[in-house]
């Protein structure tokens, strides 16, 4: 049966970049939900989101009403809160019994941002993540989870521990294998591998890792 996801969309971009639709299309999206002006992203990238929160900073007036007037319900907090919009929808009752997700703007833009959306993803939650980016997609793996993901010949593939210890069970489709390695946080040793084209496979068996492929031409 066709795995079933959930698509976050975030801001600040409001269009959409290259490549996105068709690599959205791959995946059967049951729902939409977005933060402040990924609700525009969702929009003009062909998706109606179901919700949007946030402080509502990055939307005009004319956003806001036309998302209002197409039925999205828009749950809108104040500039000074303790949560990111991001956050805030991870911890929606919305967010319960979703166990695969798709971000759609997670990485890039704010460092700070982005350092969070990592940390979040891996240790407070446990939702199966791909996140996409103008740059490139990439997957948040957990001990006993597989990536599987087609890529072109000569493609920057980098394993980034999140983990003191990160073990992997085997890989499939780099240059430099990975099958049985113990990554460790803070080396760069499987920064910047290269695909073989075809089909990469890679799972880990123990730790926390974060696998980014690069777009050609990116690096």
């Amino acid at each position: 049966m066709e795995e079933r996801w959930t698509a976050v969309f975030l801001g600040p971009l409001k269009e959409p970049w290259e490549g996105l639709r068709e690599e959205l299309q791959r995946y059967r999206i049951e729902e939409v939900l977005a933060a402040d002006a990924g609700a525009i992203l969702a929009q003009k990238t062909g998706y109606k989101p179901k919700l949007v929160i946030g402080d509502m900073d990055s939307l005009t007036e004319e956003e806001r009403r036309g998302l209002e007037r197409e039925g999205v319900h828009i749950e809108c907090w104040p500039e000074e809160k303790d949560y990111t919009d991001f956050e805030l929808i991870l911890m929606h009752p919305q967010m319960k019994g979703v166990r695969r997700l798709i971000v759609v703007g997670g990485l890039g833009g704010r460092v700070d941002h982005t350092l969070l959306n990592i940390d979040m993803l891996s240790r407070r939650f446990t939702f199966h993540t791909l996140l996409l980016f103008p740059e490139g997609k990439a997957f948040i793996l957990r001990p006993g989870e597989e990536m599987r993901m087609w890529a072109p010949e000569d493609m920057v593939v980098s394993v980034v521990p999140l983990t003191e210890r990160a073990e992997v069970e085997n890989s499939e489709g780099l240059l430099w294998p990975l099958s049985g390695m113990t990554l460790r946080r803070g080396l760069g040793r499987t920064v910047h591998n290269i695909s073989l084209g075809g089909e990469i496979k890679l799972k880990l068996r123990r730790g926390r890792v974060i696998v980014i492929l690069f777009k050609e031409g990116v690096i």
